[in-house]
C-alpha cells in the first residue's frame, strides 16, 4: 500500500519541481540565439523560482515547517514538455510551445495534487493549478499574436 502524501512531502515534491521547472527554463535560454526566445524563457524561470519560494511560505503557513529533505517521486518530470527533446538554437515559437505543454503539464500535476487532500491543504494546490493555468493563457495568448502577425505580413506579400 503506498504511504500516505503529508503536508510536509507535498510542499517538498512542489518545491522541487517548481525549482526543476526553473532550472530547465535557464538552460533553454542559454541554448537559443532568438533574444524574444532568450527573454520568455528567462521570464519563465524567475516565475519558476518565485513560485517555489510562494510555496515553501504557503506551506510553511498551514504547517508545514521541517520538510524532508528529498522529493519523493520523479518531480523533475512535473513541468517538462512530454515529447520533447532537449536542442540548440531554440526558435521563439519553439519555445512557445515548449512552455505551454510546460505549464499544462504542471497545471495537471498540481489539480491531481489537490485531489488528495482536504481544505485548506486543497486549496492551496488548486491556486497554484490556477496560477500554472494563467501562464498557459499568457503564452497561448502571445502564440496567437505571433500568429496572427505572420499572417498580415504574407498577406502584405
Amino acid at each position: 500500500m503506498p504511504k500516505r502524501l503529508t503536508l510536509e512531502q507535498a510542499t517538498r515534491d512542489a518545491i522541487e519541481a517548481e525549482k526543476h521547472a526553473a532550472f530547465l527554463y535557464e538552460m533553454l535560454a542559454q541554448n537559443t540565439d532568438d533574444e524574444l526566445a532568450m527573454e520568455l524563457l528567462q521570464e519563465m524561470a524567475a516565475q519558476e523560482h518565485l513560485h517555489a519560494e510562494t510555496i515553501e511560505n504557503l506551506g510553511a503557513e498551514l504547517g508545514a515547517i521541517l520538510l524532508p529533505p528529498l522529493p519523493q517521486g520523479a518531480v523533475a518530470d512535473v513541468e517538462v514538455a512530454s515529447g520533447w527533446e532537449f536542442r540548440h538554437h531554440l526558435t521563439y515559437e519553439e519555445a512557445l510551445q515548449y512552455a505551454l505543454r510546460a505549464e499544462h503539464n504542471a497545471r495537471l500535476y498540481y489539480e491531481g495534487m489537490a485531489l488528495r487532500f482536504d481544505p485548506p491543504i486543497r486549496d492551496l494546490f488548486e491556486n497554484i493549478a490556477r496560477a500554472e493555468q494563467r501562464h498557459a493563457t499568457t503564452i497561448e495568448q502571445i502564440r496567437r499574436q505571433l500568429s496572427g502577425a505572420t499572417l498580415e505580413k504574407s498577406l502584405a506579400l
